[in-house]
């Protein structure tokens, strides 16, 4: 499952999200059904909750050379006001509906999980980066974490 299908999928699929935001964490199995492995946001904010349900399950955590390099590359695509005027003109052109609320929900909901809106020139990735990272190393046990 990658953050793409999410952005394509029915209204209905994409209130499951919102869903497991205020709570239903039980939405996320409806949400990730028929799927065998996650990527991407806001998926990787549900970890947790997955490494609970499937006891066997590994979590990959990729990494760069440096935060500084992740953060660069972050602000030039994925967090660049550029791309996501052209991500939001193209996704609102094919399926405005469902699109719309979703890109809504996930910039509140990196703000209310980060504390900050990455789509803001002012915003800390460097250190995003490495609260994500460090949250992640504390709460995977090593023998599940790649």
């Amino acid at each position: 499952h990658h953050m793409s299908v999410a952005m394509l999928q029915p209204r209905q699929k994409v209130k499951l999200w919102k869903d497991v935001y205020e709570g239903d964490e039980s939405s996320l199995l409806k949400i990730f059904e028929g799927y065998r492995s996650f990527l991407d946001y806001p998926g990787c904010l549900c970890y947790e909750f997955l490494m609970r349900t499937n006891p066997n399950a590994k979590v990959v955590l990729t990494v760069r050379d440096s935060p500084q390099q992740w953060a660069r590359s972050a602000r030039t695509t994925i967090f660049s006001q550029t791309t996501f005027r052209r991500w939001f003109l193209r996704i609102m052109f094919c399926f405005p509906l469902t699109n719309i609320y979703y890109l809504q929900f996930i910039q509140k909901l990196s703000v209310e999980k980060h504390g900050a809106d990455p789509l803001d020139a002012s915003c800390d990735l460097v250190k995003l980066y490495n609260d994500w990272n460090r949250t992640v190393k504390s709460t995977v046990a090593k023998n599940r974490l790649l």
